[in-house]
């Protein structure tokens, strides 16, 4: 996996965002093809694009420029998702919410970003040290 984010690291975050996009499509097809007779099969199909897809969240989220970075004011909804960074990483660190929770994105203290966050890229080191909150919006 090292490698495959080395090379994400690379691309810009309108490429990131479109990889994203095609795994989403095809995750969307799978479940809608699912007969739902196991769980392991339709797991097993996944599997690679929710890897993909947690390597794309990290690269992207590091890789953003200012210019890239886009904040809105938060309203009532996100400012009840709204936690302090510290706090996510130390959630993310125990496996008190994991990826397949739900989904974030970075914040401040009264604006939220267009930028995702994962617990994965937060357990393995990617974290913007420019931003002092997520929104964390579980499943």
């Amino acid at each position: 996996m090292n490698g495959l984010i080395n090379r994400y690291m690379t691309l810009t975050l309108e490429e990131l965002n479109e990889k994203m996009k095609q795994n989403d499509k095809i995750l969307s097809k799978i479940w809608e093809e699912d007969d739902g007779s196991s769980w392991d099969n339709y797991c097993k199909k996944c599997q690679p694009y929710w890897d993909d897809n947690k390597l794309l969240h990290a690269a992207a989220s590091m890789n953003a420029t200012p210019d890239k970075i886009e904040m809105h004011p938060m309203d009532d909804f996100h400012k009840k998702c709204r936690v302090p960074i510290k706090t996510f990483i130390y959630w993310c660190k125990y496996d008190a919410v994991t990826s397949y929770d739900g989904f974030g994105e970075y914040a401040n203290k009264n604006e939220v970003s267009n930028l995702p966050v994962s617990c994965w890229g937060i357990k393995n080191g990617f974290v913007r040290k420019d931003f002092t909150h997520v929104c964390w919006y579980n499943k």
